[in-house]
């Protein structure tokens, strides 16, 4: 099954979350994503959204130890 892949505006639409919060949640690690180069445009998989939206749409990852 071949799943699209998603950009922020997506995430932010199918969650109802606001894109700072998106950003946030890309940055820290909870949601999975991943950029071409550094401050490039986000690509995130419906796999990774749906995993995000399991765990409760979380803003902040787990710190790094």
């Amino acid at each position: 099954m071949n799943r699209k892949t998603l950009s922020i505006p997506d995430v932010v639409e199918m969650t109802g979350r606001g894109t700072t919060v998106v950003g946030d949640a890309l940055r820290s690690g909870a949601l999975h994503g991943s950029q071409s180069q550094p401050r490039g445009t986000w690509f995130i998989t419906e796999a990774a959204v749906d995993a995000w939206i399991a765990a409760g749409c979380p803003r902040y990852g787990k710190a790094a130890s």
